[in-house]
C-alpha cells in the first residue's frame, strides 16, 4: 500500500512528549494510595520503590516504556521522588539492575493491565481511525486520536514508526471510500458528462470545467445571464440528488479545492474513482 508522510518530526515529538507545567505533572503523575500499596508490596530498597513507580509513571503517560539507557525527565524524577519521600539519586542506582527493571515492567502489565501493541491492535486501531479520517485530512489530528484510544485502554505506544505508517493507512483509506462512495451512484451517461467538462469548449483554448469555474467579472445582465448559463449546465448534468450527503463538509471542500488547482489533463490521469468524485466535488462547491 502506498504510503505518505503524515506527521511532521514536530508533531511525533509532540504526541510523546512530557509534560512541562505544574498542573500536568500533578494531574499525569500524582501517586494513588493503592499505588503506595502496591509498591510497598513488591519493591524493599528505595532505590526500587523510586524506579518502579518512575516506569509506572512512564507508561501511563506518555504511554512509554523507559528504555534503560534514557534517563527520565528531571521534573518527574523529582515529582515522584517528593511523593515516595526518596532521594532522586537512588536512581542512578536503580539504573545498573537491567534484571530488576524487567521485573518491575512484568509486575507493572500484570498488576495495572497494560499491555504491549499488537499486530491485531494495529487492525483494530485502523478500522477506528479510518472513520475519524472520513472527517479531516490532518494526521496529526488522527494520531493525536490514536494516543488518546491506546492510553485510555492501556495499550503502550509502538514505535512512532508504527503510528505514522497506522495513521497513513487510515487517510489513504478513508480517501478511498470517500472517492468510492461519490463515484459509485453516478450512471454511465452521467460519466461521460463528467468527462465531456475536460474537453475545450467549441471555437475556445478552455476547457468546460475551467468556463464553469469561472467567476462572474461583473454585475450585469450579460455576465449574468452567463452565470445562468453556468448554473443549467450543471444542472443538466443531473447529479444524484443527495450525492455528497454522507461526505464530512471538510473532506467535500478539500477535494473541490484541490481539484480546482489542477489542469484537465492531471484530471485526465486521475484513477476513475479518484476523477469523477472530484469533479463531483467541484460541480457541488461551484453550483
Amino acid at each position: 500500500m502506498p504510503r505518505k508522510q503524515v506527521l511532521s518530526d514536530f508533531e511525533i515529538k509532540e504526541l510523546i512528549k512530557i509534560p512541562e507545567t505544574d498542573e500536568e505533572l500533578i494531574i499525569n503523575y500524582s501517586l494513588s494510595e493503592n499505588d503506595f500499596s502496591i509498591i510497598k508490596n513488591h519493591c524493599r530498597t528505595n532505590t526500587n520503590k523510586l524506579g518502579f513507580a518512575v516506569n509506572l509513571s512512564y507508561m501511563r503517560h506518555p504511554g512509554i516504556i523507559l528504555a534503560p539507557e534514557l534517563y527520565p525527565d528531571r521534573k518527574i524524577l523529582q515529582f515522584i521522588g517528593s511523593q515516595l519521600g526518596i532521594n532522586v539519586l537512588e536512581w542512578e542506582n536503580y539504573g545498573k539492575r537491567e534484571q530488576t527493571r524487567r521485573e518491575h515492567i512484568s509486575i507493572l502489565q500484570s498488576v495495572y493491565g497494560f499491555r504491549i501493541f499488537t499486530t491485531r491492535d494495529y487492525t483494530v486501531y485502523k478500522g477506528l481511525l479510518q472513520e475519524i479520517a472520513l472527517k479531516t485530512d490532518k494526521g496529526f489530528v488522527v494520531a493525536e486520536e490514536l494516543v488518546k484510544f491506546l492510553r485510555k485502554n492501556k495499550i503502550l505506544l509502538p514505535a512512532t514508526g508504527t503510528i505514522e505508517r497506522l495513521c497513513s493507512e487510515a487517510l489513504i483509506n478513508a480517501e478511498k471510500q470517500i472517492y468510492d462512495t461519490l463515484s459509485s451512484s453516478l450512471s454511465n451517461h452521467q460519466k461521460q458528462l463528467l468527462d465531456a467538462l475536460l474537453n475545450l469548449q467549441e471555437k475556445s483554448s478552455i476547457s468546460q470545467l475551467n468556463w464553469l469555474k469561472q467567476s462572474p467579472q461583473a454585475v450585469n445582465s450579460k455576465f449574468l445571464l452567463m452565470h445562468v448559463k453556468r448554473l443549467r449546465t450543471i444542472k443538466e448534468i443531473n447529479l444524484p440528488k443527495d450525492i455528497g450527503k454522507n461526505i464530512h463538509q471538510n473532506r467535500l471542500l478539500k477535494i473541490a479545492r484541490e481539484g480546482r488547482q489542477m489542469t484537465p489533463q492531471h484530471l485526465r490521469d486521475f484513477e476513475e474513482s479518484r476523477r469523477y468524485a472530484t469533479l463531483v466535488a467541484i460541480l457541488l462547491e461551484t453550483k
